[in-house]
């Protein structure tokens, strides 16, 4: 019966390291790959938390001013948090609190 106990506690630990690990790898492989093509926006102020995540990515991370971001990138806001972001050609765009938008480029904007 201890024996059993033992057996049983080691199994769920060591599947736990596992699926520790598997989440850790696709948290970060993410993060490491290079985007393409050019920023079209860029955060100029932040207050609170303020959190992106790529496109096709389901993991938020936390962003600081001078982030960038590519097209389909979501921002999101917490509570009493406020981001204020440049878009290409010097658009300014503030989101208060709580908020989340999706970046998507204006059609016929210069370069920042």
């Amino acid at each position: 019966m201890v024996k059993s106990k033992y057996t049983t506690i080691l199994l769920f630990s060591v599947w736990l390291a596992l699926l520790t690990g598997v989440l850790y790898f696709i948290w970060t492989e993410d993060r490491q790959q290079p985007r393409e093509g050019k920023p079209i926006a860029i955060l100029k102020e932040a207050q609170g938390q303020v959190q992106s995540r790529l496109e096709d990515v389901v993991v938020w991370s936390d962003v600081s001013v001078h982030h960038e971001f590519f097209e389909g990138d979501r921002v999101a806001t917490g509570r009493m948090s406020k981001a204020k972001i440049e878009f290409l050609g010097g658009r300014l765009v503030e989101i208060g609190e709580n908020s989340q938008i999706q970046i998507t480029a204006i059609q016929g904007e210069s370069n920042l």
